[in-house]
């Protein structure tokens, strides 16, 4: 599901929209249970004009559930663990992305492929 916390466009024709998944996961790194709720958060480029996603990055693919700093509060799917929360999407002038994560403290630079 779009979240609209953060929303460009961008010169290329396409849109950078965040979005949030609620997902089963593996919590033992953060003392959780082995199938908890977690949400993973993703940002997509997404051709206005066709609606194609041009690319989707996942928050659960590239950055450890442990490296939160987020206390576990919750897990389950209804009130998931909440260990990335993506704030904010740039576009660089030299076509990568920078994203910034409010629970693990840190900004990530992406080099998206280009076609």
């Amino acid at each position: 599901m779009a979240d609209l916390h953060d929303f460009r466009l961008t010169p290329q024709g396409t849109a950078l929209i965040t979005s949030y998944a609620p997902v089963l996961c593996d919590l033992a790194a953060v003392d959780g249970p082995a199938r908890g709720g977690i949400v993973d958060a993703t940002f997509q480029e997404v051709d206005v004009r066709t609606g194609l996603v041009m690319y989707e990055w996942t928050s659960l693919d590239h950055v450890a559930v442990g490296e939160s700093y987020e206390r576990l509060r919750a897990d389950t799917l209804a009130l998931p663990y909440d260990y990335f929360h993506i704030n904010s999407i740039n576009l660089n002038e030299d076509g990568t992305l920078m994203i910034s994560a409010r629970n693990t403290w840190t900004v990530y630079d992406i080099d998206p492929p280009r076609g």
